[in-house]
């Protein structure tokens, strides 16, 4: 299936900036030709150590023009003169990115859906039957599993989405996730009542410039999930470890969406600011003492994509804060949710030393498009 992303363009005439664009881009090339023909070492020799060719052949000009468009410093200016052109009057990045309002930016994957809610509804049936094999493959070892799904930024932050808008047809996703893994017999933590209603209270539940969370958002998703593994009644006969965490200064983060808004020497005027987040340390008290016969595994482990990996958020901090017991973080990022889980259930880390419990992090963005891969028949 077809997928689609809802992205409404600017009302500002972009024929203007694009000339204008284009006469700057010129007069940058024609001085960068200028300067080189000025230049003793004229023509140049290429970094890998081939030769240029004849320039009356034409050879020179079109190994020089290869080198040019992907090391010439006058490109690099013309494409921050650009993006700053994009960001100061469309308010707009490269693709990838959606700037909203109050220097607020979401990743563009969060717009995308299918093309029917019908499509919707049918995706997270699927994906919730996946999660229900990998929960009988865990329940072989007699290890429970907790899906936690995690609400888009853009779902929560729609005050900031401006000339944007959310996409109809996944107005119902998230509730329809939860829906299907309940139908499935999958045990899961819905966040969005909970985060929804502390950003409401003021909270920052993610951050400005960034596809993830704030540590807040992080620590309120833990504590939740600390409510229901104890209601649940997983971890009873696990030993209290006594975590505790130390907080410490502010420092700033610059997100990962600040990528796509390439401003150069405009950065200082255009950028958005910097998040601020504050550091923490995590503290913990003896492990507790094994029996003649006990085994050395871990009571919990997390599975997820970089919102439980990324240390700067502590997600797996705050779990363990929550739960008082030691957590096992194999969390990857760049990978999305499914591909780590699939790695861990065919690993001797879990064959070896079965956990009590694993937490699985999904983001609801991750729904529409990722890839399901195969579950490992290893017995």
């Amino acid at each position: 299936m077809e997928r689609d992303t809802i992205q409404r363009s600017s009302s500002i005439p972009r024929r203007v900036v694009g000339y204008a664009f284009g006469a700057t881009m010129l007069m940058l090339l024609g001085t960068g030709v200028v300067l080189s023909f000025m230049n003793p070492a004229f023509p140049p020799e290429p970094s890998d150590g081939r030769m240029y060719g004849s320039i009356l052949s034409g050879d020179w000009m079109n190994a020089y023009q290869q080198d040019y468009e992907l090391e010439s410093p006058v490109r690099d200016l013309g494409l921050e003169i650009w993006g700053s052109l994009r960001f100061g009057l469309f308010r707009e990045g490269l693709p990838g990115v959606v700037v909203g309002e109050q220097g607020m930016l979401f990743t563009a994957e969060e717009f995308t859906a299918l093309p029917h809610a019908r499509d919707e509804a049918a995706r997270v049936r699927e994906v919730a039957a996946f999660a229900a094999g990998v929960a009988a493959e865990l329940g072989r070892l007699g290890v429970e599993l907790v899906v936690v799904p995690l609400p888009s930024k853009v779902r929560l932050y729609r005050q900031y989405l401006g000339r944007y808008g959310f996409p109809p047809e996944a107005e119902e996703r998230y509730q329809e996730f939860l829906s299907a893994l309940d139908a499935a017999g999958v045990d899961q933590v819905g966040l969005k009542e909970v985060l929804a209603g502390s950003h409401e209270r003021g909270v920052e539940i993610f951050l400005r410039t960034d596809t993830h969370w704030t540590p807040a958002g992080a620590e309120l998703a833990a504590v939740a999930l600390g409510e229901h593994v104890s209601a649940a009644g997983y971890l009873e006969d696990t030993p209290n470890r006594d975590y505790r965490l130390e907080f410490g200064e502010l420092h700033t983060h610059e997100g990962d969406l600040l990528s796509f808004i390439p401003l150069g020497p405009f950065r200082g005027r255009l950028q958005p600011a910097p998040d601020l987040i504050r550091r923490f340390e995590l503290h913990s008290g003896p492990a507790p003492g094994l029996g003649l016969f006990d085994t050395a595994a871990v009571p919990v482990v997390l599975v997820g994509t970089s919102y439980s990996a990324g240390a700067a958020w502590g997600f797996d901090a705050f779990l363990q804060v929550e739960l008082q017991a030691e957590v096992l973080n194999l969390a990857e990022e760049g990978r999305g949710p499914f591909v780590p889980m699939v790695a861990y259930l065919g690993s001797d880390t879990l064959h070896e030393a079965p956990p009590q419990l694993v937490i699985w992090e999904i983001p609801e963005r991750y729904l529409p498009y990722a890839e399901l891969p195969e579950l490992p028949t290893r017995r």
